[in-house]
């Protein structure tokens, strides 16, 4: 009989794939602690945290028998990366929607309804135009944008679920900035309409 503790990821997965269930649990075992880390870094609450857990394995079991995972020999990044993607859809579930605070000139005749329906449209035509901005940054940029300031991440965690180093993440913020200031300079006028 084989030990499977010996087998390498990806045999573990192709022995898994060919009907060997303790296969899997092997695996799982071997880097269970490392997902649960990562998820924590995220999450930082330790009862979302079990249940993230638990919804990041169902996820990894299901994408390993579909075929999805295809990374050979990289299964712990491939898993960590799935781990992450899962804590930020439920950060993005549970988070309340942000709401900008800015002053909109309202002339006397207004009634107190068309008014609410006049901020709605504006905040509306605000968000759509922050997306647009955001969407002409490079990815990385945008990406340490979203992650520090809609999922207000620290760099820390930030670095963590990039896979980089705290420095390269604050630089990628500092370019991220210099160049939001460019673009919101560029199209100004679309924020005073």
């Amino acid at each position: 009989m084989i030990n499977l503790e010996k087998l390498k990821d990806e045999e573990l997965i192709q022995s898994y794939l060919h009907g060997n269930d303790l296969a899997f649990d092997v695996l799982i075992r071997r880097y269970k602690k490392d997902i649960f880390q990562r998820i924590y870094l995220i999450i930082k609450d330790r009862t979302i945290v079990e249940d993230i857990l638990q919804d990041t394995l169902i996820k990894i079991v299901r994408s390993v028998q579909s075929g999805v995972y295809n990374d050979g020999g990289k299964f712990l990044p491939w898993a960590l990366t799935v781990a992450r993607n899962v804590c930020l859809d439920h950060k993005r579930k549970t988070k309340a929607p942000k709401h900008f605070c800015y002053h909109v000139p309202i002339p006397e005749n207004f009634s107190a309804q068309s008014t609410s329906i006049k901020c709605r449209i504006s905040e509306r035509q605000l968000q759509q135009q922050i997306e647009t901005i955001l969407n002409k940054l490079p990815s990385v940029q945008r990406e340490v944008i979203k992650y520090r300031h809609f999922d207000e991440m620290s760099f820390k965690e930030i670095a963590s679920a990039m896979g980089t180093s705290v420095n390269t993440t604050t630089g990628r913020m500092r370019y991220a900035l210099l160049h939001l200031n460019k673009l919101i300079g560029d199209n100004r006028s679309a924020f005073t309409n």
